[in-house]
């Protein structure tokens, strides 16, 4: 029998409300898994039980959960998931290391999880508005930016840029070269800080170190079995990716540069 039976009976008890938290949390455990393990079947259920409840929250944002129900299912999955997480844990490193940075940072033993929804990070001044990117994206409906001002010095090279225009969602994806590397910036804009979701880093990520850049919190990280970085913020409802394939001088240049 699956280990996640028991799991399931629970989930598909609909007297019971479903915390959003678990479901992530059941998620996360089955990703973590080699392929051949994954339960896919329960990670779809999950997702379409996560989708139904945003469903429900957007129609009626002041809809409460009633405390007793609410209880009685975190109790039940509570009591599921230390039985799945030992047995995982047992046949594998630990699944979920300590948070660091006031646990908006999580390490999983395939992922790195940067909770953005834990962080209230809002930059104090914008020096770049009055570039030509800063406009560029501001016309695309993001604004205001924090962006590397190195990207927009003689040694960099934009290649290209494209944007992603939805209700909810704005993205606008910038790749530049710098001597014989490459990398890009990915620049996510959210409609509702309610919509804005935690980040997750594969390819073996580890934390290097935090710099702050105009009262904001910016993450590097390395990518263990490439050998790349990524800088990682977030500005009000702006979420910001930098990916690259340069040194970590270049990098750690690049990122106390975001103004």
């Amino acid at each position: 029998m699956n280990d996640f039976t028991g799991i399931k009976k629970i989930l598909e008890d609909t007297s019971i409300d479903l915390p959003k938290e678990e479901l992530q949390k059941i998620i996360d455990c089955e990703v973590s898994k080699p392929e051949d393990e994954m339960d896919t079947e329960l990670i779809e259920y999950c997702l379409d039980e996560w989708m139904r409840l945003t469903a429900l929250e957007e129609q009626s944002a002041a809809q409460q959960v009633h405390p007793r129900f609410r209880a009685k299912r975190v109790l039940a999955l509570a009591a599921a998931i230390i039985v799945v997480f030992s047995l995982a844990v047992s046949a594998s490193d630990a699944i979920f290391q300590i948070g660091i940075l006031d646990g908006i940072v999580e390490f999983y033993n395939t992922h790195v999880r940067i909770r953005f929804d834990r962080s209230d990070d809002s930059a104090k001044e914008y020096k770049l508005l009055g570039t030509e990117l800063a406009q560029e994206l501001e016309a695309n409906g993001i604004s205001p930016v924090l962006l590397p001002e190195l990207v927009l010095t003689e040694a960099y090279k934009i290649t290209d840029i494209k944007y992603v225009d939805g209700e909810i969602l704005k993205i606008a994806t910038i790749r530049f070269s710098f001597a014989t590397e490459e990398g890009y910036i990915q620049i996510e804009k959210y409609g509702n800080k309610d919509l804005l979701p935690s980040l997750n880093l594969f390819s073996g990520a580890e934390f290097v170190e935090k710099v702050q850049v105009s009262s904001i919190d910016v993450l590097l990280f390395k990518h263990k079995t490439t050998g790349e970085y990524s800088i990682v913020y977030q500005d009000q409802m702006i979420q910001y990716t930098i990916a690259t394939t340069m040194t970590y001088e270049a990098t750690i240049a690049l990122a106390t540069s975001i103004m």
